[in-house]
């Protein structure tokens, strides 16, 4: 081997031992959200000279059963040394509890040849105020007068399971109470508010977002399912399996459902004033399906 395929070879071998594997990351702000909050999400993709992506990283296709708002153009950072790509993604927290969120990954070829699949570790978001448990206070000390001497062991023991007995009865009371209220907003009403709402601002792929979650959880309010969390594809399964639903119903929010995913994917901007339309026309449907229901429900009641 002569001195200039020497260098090469040590140049290379270099190269393949300095070059640090790729790393994929994911951040969520803030990490405790309400329900229906938004989260931005940053996702960072990073490699060193010598390694190349197999495609251009893109997290979208894996977030794209999330409830997405606002996707800005991706930041871009390239050098001799390597590559960055940052995305800053918001979406909207659509479930209570401890909400894990999707994992994305990113193939990448080494200087060597060799190829790695490299995803971000799990990022977990505690979403609404029941998400965590409730603190108690601690039971207040029991009064004692200076000459009866100290309580005992067991009664120490019933005033703090008491204490805590009083605790629980009441946080009960008080979620029962605010489901009950909650229950008793008629879902067509609360339906429109939201259809309403949902127009307020400018950014027309978001008016076609909140319409669509207004849509997917008022149809899961009537016929018992997490429209919220449901994507149009198990949206539609789950009306056909409702014979509660008529079919002709079922079809025409389908495809009211599809046509608010195409404004809210659409590529570039959107105006609010290409949504209206589809706005009017929810806020129809909303209103002739509870025409039908009433109808149903008197008609039922005149049956002898």
């Amino acid at each position: 081997m002569g001195n200039v395929g020497r260098v090469g070879f040590l140049f290379l071998l270099v190269l393949a031992l300095g070059a640090a594997e790729p790393t994929v990351t994911m951040s969520a702000a803030p990490a405790t959200v309400a329900v229906g909050d938004p989260v931005v999400l940053t996702i960072r993709y990073e490699w060193t000279a010598g390694w190349t992506p197999t495609v251009e990283p893109d997290p979208l296709p894996t977030l794209s059963r999330l409830f997405v708002t606002a996707v800005p153009p991706v930041e871009r950072q390239d050098s001799s040394a390597g590559s960055t790509r940052i995305f800053r993604i918001t979406i909207g927290a659509e479930q209570s509890g401890a909400w894990t969120l999707p994992t994305v990954s990113a193939v990448f070829h080494g200087p060597d040849g060799s190829e790695r699949t490299v995803t971000n570790p799990a990022v977990t978001l505690q979403v609404g105020t029941e998400s965590a448990p409730p603190k108690l206070p601690d039971p207040l000390p029991a009064l004692t007068r200076p000459t009866a001497g100290a309580l005992s062991d067991h009664r120490w023991w019933w005033i703090a399971g008491g204490g805590a007995l009083l605790a629980a009865i009441t946080l009960a009371l008080w979620r029962w109470r605010r489901t009950a209220v909650a229950a008793s907003i008629d879902p067509h009403e609360r339906c429109q508010t939201a259809l309403e709402a949902a127009l307020r601002g400018t950014d027309g792929k978001a008016a076609a977002a909140g319409l669509g979650l207004a849509l997917r959880t008022w149809a899961g309010a009537l016929h018992r399912f997490d429209g919220a969390g449901a994507t149009v594809r198990e949206v539609t399964a789950l009306l056909r399996a409702r014979p509660d639903c008529p079919a002709d119903e079922a079809r025409a929010l389908v495809r009211l459902l599809e046509r608010l995913d195409e404004g809210r994917w659409h590529p570039g901007d959107l105006p609010n004033a290409l949504v209206t339309p589809l706005a009017d026309e929810a806020r129809m449907f909303v209103a002739g399906v509870a025409a039908r229901i009433t109808q149903d429900a008197a008609a039922e009641k005149a049956k002898p």
